[in-house]
């Protein structure tokens, strides 16, 4: 068998060539343009906003509260696969060597975001505080040392508890790394000193030595890397078709009242009962409803242009209504409700019901808001009219030509 080592370096070249396959087709040129002029412009926003702080502003609270969510999630990325709960037994003792590398690649591709983060509000802090050099160089040289312990801490504490309870650690990392960042914009080295020996104790010294007790967790690293992964293609298939996208499915309860046939054992409903428990129980379908609404909640709560807030509110519609069609009306696998003795035809006339049923209640919430953020009947009403406009027109332009 191959050493540890080398297997390590050959997935991480095949984990490189997967990822470019996709990347290519997310980081278009296009998309490059769109990137730096938005950048640019928000830039130029931020710093003219730098100019008009008002003194008043609490700096040290929002950044301490940006910068230590930035320092919630450090997921390892270990590249195992399902084979290796068997295949990796017998070099248990040796896996460190495997361990070590994913460490290192994890803790340097998750300072990203910290770094980006602590640089983006570098200016807004030095509005307040005035940081020398040597200051700056302490700050991000503290930050670092504390990212690495996080990195460490979480994979000795997933391995020690076999990633249960998984909110409290990141209860622990946020509370910890808010105190931390606020010590050092306030220069109380002593007391960023004692959060780092407080945290550096429990990582390295408790969790450290119950891990070395307990076996490898290998289902729970497994299944997480496969987590990773999915979300990465989620993504990519954002811009092209991945044919690794897996869904998920859950009860959801709460929202079985979106099941709106009240008798689905009648012919007529079968289609309507199906597509509907299809929405409530499917992640990807679910949560991409719930994205859209929230974010034409947060544009017509704080856009204040009318225009551009009916531009923006009128596309996630149309995105919404657009993929919500095609999701349920694709047939391209086989779905065991082709064995049902009912007629196929009526599939299109319960997707276009449910869709719009599911619009409407999305308009009629969005409409409320804008009553009470807007506090203009006239506007609500005018929103309620152009959205449901745009769901009919939606659904109109993708019916099938007979």
């Amino acid at each position: 068998m191959d050493s540890l080592q080398s297997i390590w370096k050959r997935r991480f070249a095949e984990y490189q060539m997967e990822t470019q396959k996709y990347l290519k087709y997310v980081f278009t040129g296009h998309l490059m343009i769109v990137i730096v002029f938005a950048l640019g412009a928000g830039g130029l926003a931020y710093s003219e906003w730098l100019k008009v702080i008002p003194e008043q502003f609490p700096v040290a609270l929002i950044a301490t509260t940006l910068l230590a969510l930035t320092f919630i999630f450090r997921n390892p990325a270990t590249l195992f696969r399902e084979a290796d709960a068997v295949y990796f037994l017998p070099l248990e003792h040796q896996l460190t060597t495997y361990t070590n590398a994913s460490l290192r690649w994890t803790t340097g591709t998750k300072f990203i975001l910290p770094i980006v983060t602590a640089i983006v509000l570098l200016p807004l802090i030095n509005t307040k505080y005035a940081f020398a050099p040597l200051e700056i160089f302490i700050f991000f040289a503290i930050l670092f040392a504390w990212h690495v312990l996080l990195t460490r801490g979480e994979w000795y504490y997933r391995h020690s508890h076999r990633g249960r309870n998984m909110y409290v650690l990141y209860i622990i990392h946020y509370a910890l790394s808010w105190g931390l960042i606020y010590a050092l914009l306030m220069n109380w080295y002593v007391v960023a000193a004692a959060v780092l020996v407080v945290y550096g104790y429990s990582s390295q010294g408790v969790w450290k030595k119950r891990a070395l007790t307990e076996p490898f967790p290998f289902d729970h690293f497994i299944e997480l890397e496969k987590n990773r992964m999915m979300r990465f293609y989620r993504f990519a298939n954002l811009f092209t078709d991945v044919p690794h996208i897996q869904g998920k499915v859950h009860r959801r309860a709460y929202a079985s009242f979106l099941m709106t046939a009240s008798k689905p054992f009648e012919k007529e409903k079968s289609f309507q009962y199906l597509l509907s428990r299809t929405f409530v129980r499917t992640d990807e379908l679910f949560r991409l409803y719930l994205r859209l609404f929230v974010l034409m909640a947060f544009g017509v709560a704080f856009i204040e242009s009318q225009l551009l807030m009916i531009v923006f509110v009128g596309s996630l519609q149309f995105a919404l209504v657009s993929q919500l069609l095609a999701y349920l009306s694709q047939t391209k696998h086989f779905k065991m409700d082709r064995l049902f003795p009912i007629e196929q035809k009526g599939r299109r006339d319960a997707v276009e019901k449910i869709v719009f049923q599911l619009g409407t209640i999305q308009i009629f919430i969005i409409v409320i808001i804008a009553f009470f953020v807007r506090d203009k009947m006239v506007e609500g009403l005018l929103l309620f009219v152009l959205l449901q406009a745009i769901s009919a027109m939606t659904m109109f332009s993708t019916r099938p030509k007979s």
